[in-house]
């Protein structure tokens, strides 16, 4: 009988110790599946080269596909809250190669606003759990010098120059070149006085919840009587700051140069036809935006997020996408990467 009560006694401590460790494991409900959120991850980061045209001083700015990976232990990670409000955002690390950095960043799952018809916004909510992944790519050397804030890409720019019997129309291609990023076009434009007007189409990256209603809609802007001759200097024709629909500020400056050639990723040098006679060049920032490196638009960013242990392999395209704390691309994924600590997180509505 003793011995009886005494296994008794074994059994009862066995299945309490049992209980107290599923009550441990409850926030997976699966130990198993705890040991895999607890393992390192490497996440692979492709950036293909920008679409953008160079000029001579950056014809050699990034031209070959980068791929970097990053290795992540969830020891140094803080724990998700899966807040919207960028709370949890934390730096996974940097890495420069050359002129360029890349920093890859690590937090909840967060909504993200596309651009609709007529600049209506489509809303795009994250799956429940999921994590988002950002990465930020910018350049280091070239600044923008004609700019008073960040220099931000636009969906599409035109111009017009109208005199008293013609109208001429150019369509200004992204440019990255000794000025920083702005739009750009070479023309054959005669001798006259000119009325200058500017459609800017908004961007159509993504937008967060704290930039939603960012700039949706197209700005018209004139620059009236710029009178052009053989003769001129490079100089700034006007600039103009624009309050858009949302509330928001953008500085536009529109600049006479002189011609230069371009070199394109996919055909190479353009070269002048020697019928060209000024280059119109329009640079568009964010005036109140602070900026300590150049975005670096017009890319292609891939992630891959391999969970080391068991193997999986989640890969995404991220999108471009404009948020509280500027331009990166980013994506919702399922992959995550289980934070044990609190704090070390970068804060800001972003």
């Amino acid at each position: 009988m003793q011995y009886k009560q005494i296994g008794k006694m074994i059994g009862a401590g066995v299945l309490l110790l049992g209980i107290l460790y599923l009550a441990g494991c409850s926030d997976s409900e699966n130990p198993m599946e705890s040991d895999a959120n607890a393992s390192t991850h490497t996440v692979t980061v492709q950036v293909e080269p920008p679409s953008f045209l160079r000029t001579e001083t950056t014809s050699n700015l990034w031209q070959n596909p980068v791929e970097i990976d990053f290795t992540v232990d969830p020891q140094n990670l803080g724990k998700v809250n899966h807040e919207d409000d960028g709370s949890d955002w934390q730096l996974i690390d940097t890495r420069h190669l050359n002129d360029m950095g890349i920093d890859l960043v690590y937090g909840g799952g967060r909504d993200l606003y596309s651009m609709g018809a007529g600049g209506m916004m489509n809303r795009h909510h994250p799956d429940e759990d999921s994590h988002h992944f950002m990465v930020h790519v910018y350049e280091d050397s070239v600044m923008s010098a004609g700019s008073t804030g960040m220099p931000i890409m636009a969906g599409s720019a035109t111009l017009q120059a109208m005199s008293g019997q013609d109208t001429f129309t150019y369509q200004l291609e992204p440019v990255m070149g000794e000025h920083g990023y702005r739009y750009e076009s070479n023309t054959a434009l005669a001798p006259g006085t000119y009325d200058l007007r500017l459609r800017i189409n908004p961007p159509d990256f993504y937008r967060t919840e704290a930039t939603q209603d960012f700039w949706t809609t197209p700005v018209n802007l004139e620059f009236a009587s710029f009178a052009f001759d053989s003769s001129y200097a490079p100089q700034q024709i006007g600039s103009k700051l624009f309050a858009t629909e949302g509330g928001d500020s953008l500085g536009f400056g529109l600049y006479a140069e002189r011609p230069a050639s371009f070199a394109s990723m996919d055909s190479g040098w353009r070269s002048l036809s020697g019928d060209e006679t000024i280059r119109f060049a329009l640079d568009i920032s964010v005036p109140w935006e602070e900026f300590d490196h150049m975005p670096m638009y017009d890319t292609n960013v891939h992630v891959t997020v391999r969970n080391n242990r068991t193997g999986e392999i989640e890969t995404k395209s991220m999108q471009p996408v404009y948020g509280g704390q500027g331009f990166y691309y980013g994506e919702n994924m399922m992959t995550e990467i289980m934070g044990d600590h609190m704090g070390g997180g970068m804060h800001g509505g972003m």
